[in-house]
C-alpha cells in the first residue's frame, strides 16, 4: 500500500490499521508526506503489534513527534516481522529516540532504521548508542541532520566498537567535532563490520 502526498485523516488511519491487523498478504506500507500525527500513530501501532506480515513501513515527512513515536516504538518491541522502518523528516526528538532505543534493545528483526531530520539531541543519540550494544540485527542506520553532538556521538561510536552488525551509518550534519572523530577512530580499531560512515557537515578536522 502506497499513499504518498495525500492527507490522511484519523478515520483513514483507523480503517487502515484495522485492515493491517488482520493482513496476511501485504508486506509494504508507505504513508510518506501524508500528515500522519500522534493520534494516528497510536492506532497504527496497535496494528503493528499484531501484524505478522509487514516487512517495510515508511512514515517519512509526517507530523510525528515524541508522543507519536512512543507507541510505535512499543509496537516494535513486540513486532516480529518488520525489517525496515523509515521515520525521516519528522520531529520525534529525544523522547522518540529514547523509546526507539529501548525497542531496539529487544527487537530481533529490524535491519534498516532511518531517523534523518528528527531533532534528535544528545540524550537520543546516547539511547540509540546504548541500544546498539545489545542489538544484533540492525545493519543500516541513518541519523543525519540531527543534533546529536559530541557527547551523544561519542556514546554511539563507543557502542560500535563492540557491534558486529551495523555496516552503514549516516551521521552527517550533527555538530560532531574532533573528540567524536577520535571515538570513531578508536571504535574502528575493533569493529570489523562497518563498511560506510557518512560524516559530512560536521566539525571534524582533517589533521
Amino acid at each position: 500500500v502506497h499513499i504518498l502526498h495525500r492527507a490522511m485523516h484519523y478515520v483513514d488511519c483507523v480503517l487502515l490499521a484495522s485492515a493491517l491487523a488482520s493482513n496476511a498478504t501485504l508486506t509494504s506500507v508507505s504513508l510518506r508526506d501524508s500528515g500522519v500525527a500522534a493520534d494516528d500513530c497510536k492506532v497504527l501501532a496497535q496494528a503493528l503489534e499484531v501484524n505478522a506480515k509487514l516487512s517495510f513501513v515508511d512514515l517519512a515527512g509526517n507530523k510525528i513527534d515524541g508522543a507519536g513515536c512512543i507507541p510505535l516504538a512499543k509496537a516494535l518491541e513486540m513486532n516480529k516481522a518488520l525489517t525496515s522502518i523509515i521515520l525521516d523528516e519528522n520531529s520525534i526528538g529525544n523522547a522518540g529516540a529514547v523509546a526507539l532505543g529501548k525497542a531496539l534493545e529487544v527487537n530481533s528483526t529490524l535491519t534498516v532504521v532511518k531517523l534523518r531530520d528528527n531533532q534528535i539531541g544528545m540524550e537520543g543519540g546516547e539511547a540509540l548508542g546504548n541500544a546498539l550494544r545489545k542489538n544484533t540485527t540492525v545493519c543500516e542506520i541513518d541519523l543525519g541532520n540531527n543534533e546529536i553532538g559530541e557527547e551523544g556521538s561519542t556514546v554511539l561510536f563507543d557502542a560500535l566498537a563492540a557491534n558486529g552488525t551495523v555496516t552503514s551509518l549516516r551521521i552527517d550534519g550533527n555538530n560532531i567535532s574532533d573528540a567524536g572523530g577520535t571515538a570513531l577512530g578508536k571504535a574502528l580499531q575493533t569493529n570489523c563490520a562497518l563498511a560506510a560512515v557518512h560524516l559530512s557537515d560536521n566539525c571534524i578536522c582533517d589533521g
